[in-house]
């Protein structure tokens, strides 16, 4: 007889569950008990509970469908904090996806908009010389 081990089995199934529906109510309560932990680590304030995600079907800013797993972590739900100054708040929050929120995370809104400005104007001249 083989023995099985039912917790891992059933861990397993749960991570399965919650990598086929981000919008699921596992994969919002994970998503909570992470930004828990890291908004704790960083001494960040943190007051949200299920009622306050309103989990889209797609990420407001880049309109791409969420999905979840290591080799689309780029379209995963994010919590962003709108103003990084405040904690995470039921109004203070936003769901984007990791990409958008990445972005967000490592730049101001003038410098988004210079290396967007940079590089469609770059197209343009590449696409005039072709």
């Amino acid at each position: 007889m083989k023995p099985t081990n039912d917790k891992a089995s059933k861990r397993r199934q749960r991570y399965l569950q919650k990598e086929i529906m981000p919008n699921g109510r596992a994969y919002i309560l994970t998503l909570i008990r992470t930004t828990r932990t890291r908004a704790k680590k960083k001494n960040i304030y943190f007051d949200l509970c299920f009622e306050d995600i309103n989990m889209p079907l797609l990420c407001p800013i880049l309109h791409i469908k969420f999905q979840v797993g290591r080799e689309t972590w780029y379209n995963s739900p994010s919590i962003d904090r709108i103003d990084n100054t405040q904690g995470y708040t039921k109004d203070n929050i936003i769901i984007v996806s990791m990409m958008a929120n990445s972005i967000k995370n490592q730049a101001t809104p003038l410098q988004i908009r210079q290396v967007a400005d940079f590089y469609e104007n770059l197209y343009k001249e590449r696409n005039e010389k072709s």
